[in-house]
């Protein structure tokens, strides 16, 4: 009865800590860009000299007008954050190495604009290296800070697909008219056959009676065969290839559709899925106990 409850209380506690962690994790804003920008320079600390100071920023780096300098024994350094229209907030990290090796820098070393920035915040950031005498007071050698970015905030979706909406859908009703026009098209070419049959039918009179009455002079009797079956044929000219062309057409739209909508499905399943979490009862032996173990299977799927 003891590993009963124990097992109950386990179960239950380790449901409430996804249940906290997938809703901490899907309430947050989407990781859109990381960027990792360096400064390197020659310092020697002890005579207060910092030199050849170069960033290495390029034209799509979002972090920019970055600069280095040596203050009374502190390293400042000077950057901003360039963010898009659907970037809310961004994590700064900063990293420092002498001759390719790491210092050991403590986070209450580091002052300013680090850790998360608000997109609200000044664009201007300055983080200020202190204690560099007390901790390193030989610091001499190539000096390198990396500037680790990671933009986050609502991700702006392909195909105009929105979490707030549901999942995209080719429904039955969707397709009806795609059919409606396909029916429609496929009976003008049916039709058309009709008009070609009638065309040749009285065109085959005209050929006849031109040729059982050559002293017909006037030829007004066997021209009129002529004219309807010049009528016919416009009329079958106009449906098979009307019909044909708006029958491609629907056909192409269709399947553009068609592909799209799969595509946005991908797209929601993808980024706009919410976790689910199930309960199952469990029974079972556990190997280093005697007896019947009984609590809950959780199950997590994202």
């Amino acid at each position: 009865m003891t590993i009963v409850n124990k097992n109950f209380r386990n179960g239950c506690l380790l449901a409430w800590m996804v249940l906290n962690a997938s809703f901490s994790v899907f309430g947050q804003a989407d990781q859109l860009s990381s960027y990792r920008t360096t400064v390197t320079a020659r310092i020697d600390l002890a005579a207060d000299q910092l030199t050849s100071v170069q960033a290495e920023t390029g034209p799509n780096q979002k972090v920019k007008e970055v600069n280095l300098q040596l203050i009374n024994g502190e390293l400042v350094l000077q950057y901003e954050l360039d963010f898009a229209s659907n970037e809310d907030y961004c994590d700064v990290a900063i990293d420092v190495s002498l001759d390719r090796k790491p210092l050991p820098i403590k986070n209450y070393d580091l002052l300013g604009n680090t850790g998360t920035q608000q997109r609200e915040d000044p664009a201007h950031k300055t983080v200020i290296l202190t204690h560099l005498l007390e901790n390193f007071l030989d610091l001499k050698g190539d000096l390198m800070l990396t500037i680790n970015a990671k933009f986050s905030g609502t991700r702006i979706l392909r195909y105009g697909v929105t979490c707030d909406g549901p999942r995209p859908e080719f429904t039955p009703k969707q397709k009806l008219p795609y059919y409606l026009v396909a029916g429609a098209s496929a009976g003008m070419i049916g039709v058309a056959q009709i008009f070609k049959a009638s065309s040749n039918q009285t065109y085959s009179k005209y050929e006849h009676y031109q040729r059982d009455h050559p002293e017909d002079g006037t030829r007004e009797a066997f021209d009129l065969f002529y004219k309807d079956a010049q009528s016919d044929h416009k009329i079958y000219w106009i449906l098979q290839y009307g019909g044909g062309a708006i029958l491609a057409a629907n056909v192409t739209w269709f399947v553009v559709r068609a592909v799209r909508n799969k595509r946005a499905g991908k797209e929601y399943d993808e980024y706009c899925a919410p976790a689910k979490v199930g309960f199952q009862p469990y029974i079972g032996r556990p190997e280093s106990l005697t007896g019947t173990e009984t609590g809950f299977s959780l199950t997590y799927h994202f």
